[in-house]
């Protein structure tokens, strides 16, 4: 304070460092965060001081009188004011409380309130921990194992697996190890698919038989093989072509849900995005939970058409089918670059980044240490699931417990076909009933608001028994696929089903969508009228997807099939799992390393979105080649097939 009365221009950087009262307040500006960069740099400048400049963060919450503004009104919340505060580095958080506390300027603001001091993030304030070090040393050996691996496929492999085909028989490259009565009994194109990827496997098995152990572990690192398998577009004969583009339209879904929310603490002007919230075009994306739900009935139908297909192969060949290792192969599938970006997360990620906005280790308040044990176990969604890391990871433990109930489910519909059904359906109702109670008892709303219900995500949102619907809608999906062949569906009946097929599935999805309008403009919902849709909702979307993929299966899909089928969306639809664990890592960058709040506009928000969804997936590539595919690769090392 003496050297700012002197006028030293090192106390006038660190008076216009801190926060003001800016333009805007009217609009929701509550963040007068002043210049971060500004204050830190003081004494990296040298100005001639003999200490540190050190940014703070001032949060005060006033406290409501009764009769005040209702949570509707003033947004999810009480108005929070955050004020950058610039003082010396030996002040403590209680030195800037009671300095604060004196301050006549900072008491004008509210009649009272509390008040909380956290020092923003800062190198000097993220010191390298031994977990760090640790998850250092790992992505160091996987580094290591990628370069080893490819220049070996490079300089060694790809040779020898020239030098064999080039020595093979042109008969036998022809014929490609295929009887022509099986190849004629296929489309033109699915026949030169099964003659080049056979090719292929034989060649690759007599390669493979050259190498040892060691020199196979190498090549699943390879980035020349990784990448080359990534981008491929082929498609096995039988595919569900159309499934690629819904996957990868879903996961941009989910991306642009989460910006918008994201979003939300560092915007400047909080009352225009609260009118937003009401507009009829924002429903698609305020709905946008409903995309969580095309995820989880695209896998229950994958895994009811590719189990069901199996098991008639069995039963053909009279050979039995290795449930136990369905439950590995997932297990290992999911759970290896799972468990990768959950180390980075916690370990690495925290520490990577400063800012005012920047938590910190505090990133995942809700994470303790010993707590990452449930999200490798899948449970994180039901045990203490407040204490949960990776907060999107509930998705992953819901439908990971879905697979597992679902494999016996499916057994019990191939064997006793009846017995199954029903207890499918009973599960279906379950659902429902127990749904419909959890809304009544705490009296839930469909309505975004109704997220500030503590309850919401709590006793609905994450719980498996109220999700379970559209998995189980798939299962019936992809049981009609293996059920119906193409050659039985009688194509005149078909011409006047799919037109009345399509029309009651569009105005299904979109009541799902746009339904909830009237609530943001005065229709006030009952608790029954609440109760019954957040019941019914999600499995009414799964029966309109249903529809959809029933449709452009069998070709009655149109340009709707043409577009899904793209095969753009292939290498696109291979990357969705590793672009779901990552992109809230970038979404958190992307926000929360600003030094200065975002003025809304839906412009602004689309233009953060397509930057969050290329570089989500961009991060989900690299996750992809390094550590999803080598580990994918070593299952088969382990387990030989």
């Amino acid at each position: 304070m003496h050297d700012l009365l002197q006028g030293k221009f090192y106390a006038l950087n660190m008076l216009d460092a801190g926060g003001k009262p800016p333009s805007g307040i009217l609009e929701g500006n509550f963040n007068w965060l002043g210049s971060y960069s500004q204050c830190v740099n003081v004494t990296k400048k040298g100005f001639g001081s003999t200490f540190d400049a050190k940014y703070y963060i001032a949060t005060l919450v006033p406290v409501p009188k009764p009769a005040q503004l209702s949570v509707e009104a003033s947004g999810y919340g009480a108005i929070t004011l955050h004020l950058g505060v610039c003082v010396p580095s030996s002040c403590t958080a209680d030195d800037v409380i009671q300095r604060l506390d004196n301050s006549l300027y900072f008491r004008l603001l509210v009649e009272r309130g509390t008040l909380q001091v956290t020092s923003a993030t800062s190198p000097e304030s993220a010191p390298m921990h031994s977990k760090t070090i640790a998850a250092i040393c790992v992505c160091s050996v996987i580094l290591m194992l990628v370069v080893m691996g490819t220049a070996y496929d490079v300089i060694i492999y790809q040779p020898r697996l020239g030098a064999i085909k080039s020595s093979k028989d042109p008969k036998d490259e022809r014929n490609g190890g295929l009887s022509h009565q099986h190849v004629d009994s296929e489309q033109p194109n699915e026949r030169t698919h099964l003659i080049n990827s056979t090719e292929q496997k034989q060649t690759e098995a007599v390669a493979t038989k050259e190498e040892n152990v060691s020199c196979r572990v190498l090549l699943c690192f390879s980035l020349y093989t990784n990448i080359g398998k990534l981008l491929s577009t082929s498609q096995a004969p039988g595919a569900i072509k159309c499934l690629h583009g819904i996957r990868f339209l879903s996961m941009s879904w989910v991306i642009l849900g989460h910006t918008y929310a994201f979003a939300e603490p560092v915007i400047d002007n909080g009352s225009l995005a609260l009118e937003v919230i009401g507009q009829f075009t924002f429903q698609a994306v305020g709905n946008a939970f409903v995309s969580v739900d095309s995820f989880f009935f695209l896998s229950g139908l994958l895994t009811a058409y590719l189990l069901l297909k199996q098991m008639q192969k069995s039963r053909e060949k009279g050979q039995s089918i290795p449930y136990w290792m369905m439950y590995v192969h997932r297990y290992w599938r999911l759970t290896m670059p799972y468990a990768f970006v959950l180390m980075m997360w916690l370990c690495v990620y925290p520490y990577m980044f400063v800012g005012p906005f920047w938590p910190g280790e505090a990133l995942d308040p809700g994470c303790h240490g010993a707590d990452w044990w449930k999200n490798l176990l899948y449970v994180n969604n039901v045990v203490n699931p407040e204490r949960g890391c990776m907060g999107w990871s509930w998705y992953l433990a819901n439908d990971m417990q879905f697979f597992i109930i679902g494999v016996p489910l499916l057994y019990l519909i191939f064997r006793w076909r009846p017995v199954g059904f029903a207890l499918k359906l009973a599960l279906l109702l379950s659902s429902f009933i127990a749904t419909a109670v959890i809304c009544l008892h705490d009296k839930l709303s469909p309505s975004i608001y109704g997220m500030s219900q503590p309850e919401w995500m709590e006793h609905y949102y994450l719980k498996p028994w109220c999700r379970i619907g559209p998995y189980l809608v798939g299962m019936a999906v992809g049981w009609l696929m293996v059920r119906i062949k193409g050659s039985s569906v009688n194509r005149k009946t078909m011409m006047i089903v799919a037109p009345v097929g399509w029309a009651v599935a569009t105005a299904t999805a979109l009541a799902v969508l746009y339904g909830l309008y009237g609530t943001y403009h005065g229709t006030v919902m009952t608790n029954s009228e609440n109760a019954f849709y957040l019941s019914v909702h999600r499995a009414v979307w799964g029966m309109a997807l249903g529809w959809m993929v029933l449709a452009c299966f069998y070709g009655y899909g149109g340009l709707v099939n043409t577009f899904l089928s793209w095969e753009l969306w292939v290498p696109l639809s291979r990357l969705t799992y590793c672009a779901y664990l990552v992109h809230p890592m970038v979404i958190y960058v992307a926000f929360y390393t600003r030094e200065v709040t975002l003025h809304y506009s839906t412009l602004t928000v689309i233009y953060f979105f397509l930057g969050n969804l290329v570089l989500s997936y961009g991060l989900a590539f690299l996750v992809s080649v390094t550590v999803e595919a080598p580990l994918l690769g070593l299952e088969k090392i382990v387990f030989r097939k």
